[in-house]
């Protein structure tokens, strides 16, 4: 990690070096023998008895390995606590679990992060869909990345769902959520507010959109997450109305409802 992602987010680094410092240390410490794949056994529903590696170089890695960590969690507590009375046996400085405390941190970062490595795998799939990944792109921005909207918890499900609301979250989470939504903006939703991107961009996906059966009315996504972002970026509401003029210009013929189409219009 570079040192500008370090002073964006330095509690998020932090967090990376006590989640690496805890693998190496129950990957390597030989005194404990086949402790904590029995505790593995015994402790936790999930019949995997090893932590994963974290690469900085892959994002799923990160998600990945969080999940491992929560998914033992019980079995790394008991591995460290044990560790701890077999030092004070031997009068030894007890080992201290680098990430004791951090079970909320964790869990809530995860769930922010959740949404965007589920993007990255469709991304990776044999022959994703275009239109498919577009509409994950807009539902994450609306939703998972909106700082006015609850998060998603990592372990809900349709049958029991499960969410955390804003002034819940961690302040990692949020100080993460808040990282993670302006990487999307500069990264992609810019093509929709900024006058060079604009110009630049020929908007091919959008026009996917438009003729696929299911997705092909752009008020209830398209309109939805441009006034979204033009908001959160603190440009007025004419962006999407300059947006629709671009794409009926590049020969995507959209019909516009919004307030901000309509003004731009008349």
């Amino acid at each position: 990690m570079n040192d500008k992602k370090k002073q964006e987010n330095p509690e998020m680094t932090e967090l990376i070096t006590q989640l690496t410092t805890t693998i190496y240390q129950v990957r390597t410490a030989e005194v404990t023998g086949d402790l904590f794949e029995a505790l593995c056994n015994t402790r936790t529903e999930t019949s995997t008895t090893r932590l994963l590696n974290y690469s900085s170089a892959r994002f799923l890695s990160i998600t990945n390995a969080i999940r491992r960590l929560l998914e033992k969690w019980p079995a790394l507590e008991e591995w460290f606590a044990e560790r701890a009375r077999k030092a004070l046996r031997d009068r030894t400085r007890p080992p201290v679990f680098p990430l004791a405390g951090r079970e909320k941190d964790l869990s809530h970062v995860l769930s922010v992060l959740d949404p965007a490595a589920e993007l990255k795998r469709t991304c990776q799939a044999e022959a994703p869909n275009q239109v498919e990944v577009l509409m994950m792109l807009y539902k994450i921005r609306l939703n998972d990345l909106n700082n006015e909207k609850p998060v998603r918890h990592y372990l809900s499900t349709n049958k029991k769902p499960r969410w955390i609301e804003p002034n819940e979250l961690t302040q990692l989470a949020k100080s993460t959520r808040l990282l993670l939504r302006d990487a999307f903006d500069k990264r992609f939703f810019s093509r929709y507010y900024d006058d060079t991107k604009m110009a630049k961009t020929s908007y091919v996906f959008e026009m996917q959109q438009k003729l696929h059966p299911i997705y092909k009315n752009p008020r209830l996504n398209l309109n939805a997450v441009i006034l979204l972002v033009c908001k959160q970026q603190g440009l007025g509401v004419m962006g999407p109305g300059l947006a629709s003029d671009l794409f009926k210009e590049k020969g995507c013929s959209l019909v516009w409802t919004t307030p901000a189409g309509m003004a731009h219009k008349n």
